[in-house]
């Protein structure tokens, strides 16, 4: 077991200043991980594609993303990135519209006494959707940091 690097401890604690529970964090952190390539970049760039940052925000989201940014006047950084993901799942009037399915299923998630790896898979599944999800990657990285947090 190692210690967390100081961009991984500082995007840890960006999700936990957004609002996000500390035991919800590792299943983040997991897919953040396999996100990024394990860089925690929140500037970081799809090779070949037009994702963006921790989440690799793509279309749509991401150009909900840009206008939340602009209307609030904030600067792309990992806490406004974990700040409008929050939103979208907890506010009322979120940024993004995820649909109240995607929604009901983030909030029972992270509601909830699921496990770890459940939780991931569910972020990556309903939040992320990624072409190629790496499902044991992810659940990998996500219990290296609930050891690790």
């Amino acid at each position: 077991m190692g210690l967390l690097t100081e961009q991984e401890q500082l995007i840890a604690d960006d999700l936990l200043a957004a609002n996000f529970q500390a035991d919800d964090i590792p299943a983040l952190m997991g897919n953040i991980s396999v996100e990024t390539g394990g860089s925690f970049d929140p500037l970081q760039q799809q090779e070949g594609g037009d994702g963006h940052g921790l989440f690799q925000f793509s279309g749509n989201h991401l150009k909900a993303y840009k206008k939340w940014l602009k209307a609030i006047g904030f600067p792309d950084s990992g806490y406004n990135q974990a700040l409008f993901v929050n939103s979208n799942v907890y506010a009322k009037d979120s940024p993004y519209d995820l649909g109240w399915r995607a929604r009901g299923l983030l909030q029972d998630a992270f509601s909830g006494d699921l496990s770890t790896q459940d939780k991931t898979r569910i972020f990556s599944d309903v939040y992320e959707k990624p072409g190629v999800p790496h499902m044991d990657r992810r659940i990998e990285e996500s219990l290296r940091y609930e050891d690790l947090l």
